[in-house]
């Protein structure tokens, strides 16, 4: 595993990092793949409170972090303007894989959402697969599928992109913006949906409220936003919220319809949440989920 690109926070500190399968990981990812040995050409700086990391001395110059790093602002900055960010040397190594990986994924194996080619099958099975214990608990602690459980996380996971890692920092904070990207038209709220299950801050207070899933059980106030947000970073308490999502839907439609046998309305509801009546229908975004993604998930989590 390589390290291609490094976002620095104001006092030029590490905290983001890309490597050269195009996933995003924190500096506690990072120091425990260094830990287990996954990564070699960089080291952590133990500090009294704190920690960095660093390359390793004598490293070739393409290798060291302050040659592919690039700021915070910079990474927002690229929420209005992508093609002058992507020019800069430090962005060089990323774009030319992910330019690769675009070219290399086989047409017959990449999924289509909206048109647009988003993830390789290969890629969809390694994502689940690590996750497939924590899929299996939060599904058996809620009752329900998990194999549609993991369908939802397939369809989140697959839509994810660099506007959700934007979007994701943004949501620290309490600004509201309209951006252009790729020519799209994209509204940041503080309202923000961070981590793998894509679970908006709002939801994720409902679920604490209504006592379906707290991550921390014996705190019944309000958590705080940014402590909230750091839980919903974390793969295991995001799925366990998405499991309590699910059963949220499930039971707020329970005096109208059962949607236990409804997958394709179920999962249309995980992101469209409607007023229950006794006609549910699902869309093309359950139906894809259900028809597409539910096979996929049986074949990762099994």
């Amino acid at each position: 595993m390589k390290i291609i690109l490094v976002i620095t926070d104001s006092r030029g500190k590490s905290i983001l990092f890309i490597n050269d399968m195009l996933q995003f990981l924190t500096i506690d990812e990072i120091a425990e793949l260094i830990r287990d040995g996954k990564i070699k050409e960089v080291h952590i700086v133990a500090l009294q409170n704190d920690f960095y990391i660093r390359s390793n001395p004598n490293s070739k110059l393409k290798d060291n972090l302050d040659v592919i790093s690039i700021t915070k602002n910079q990474f927002i900055g690229g929420l209005y303007d992508y093609i002058s960010l992507v020019k800069k040397p430090e962005m060089e190594e990323f774009e030319k894989n992910r330019q690769k990986k675009a070219k290399t994924i086989k047409e017959q194996d990449q999924i289509i959402i909206d048109e647009i080619p988003r993830k390789s099958k290969q890629q969809i099975l390694s994502h689940i697969k690590q996750y497939r214990r924590i899929i299996i608990s939060a599904a058996k602690r809620q009752k329900i599928d998990p194999y549609l459980l993991g369908a939802i996380l397939i369809d989140e996971y697959c839509r994810m992109g660099w506007d959700d890692f934007w979007g994701d920092w943004l949501g620290k904070t309490n600004i509201n913006i309209q951006a252009n990207i790729f020519g799209m038209k994209v509204k940041i709220s503080n309202d923000t949906s961070p981590g793998i299950a894509q679970i908006k801050m709002s939801t994720a207070y409902e679920i604490i409220k209504l006592g379906y899933y707290n991550p921390e059980p014996s705190n019944k106030n309000k958590l705080p936003r940014k402590k909230l947000y750091n839980y919903l970073q974390k793969p295991k308490q995001a799925i366990n919220f998405s499991a309590a999502v699910i059963r949220r839907r499930i039971d707020k439609w329970a005096p109208y319809a059962d949607l236990t046998d409804k997958p394709a309305v179920l999962a249309n509801l995980y992101s469209y949440d409607s007023p229950p009546n006794n006609k549910p229908k699902s869309g093309p975004r359950g139906r894809q989920i259900y028809e597409e993604f539910y096979p996929l998930a049986k074949q990762g989590i099994k």
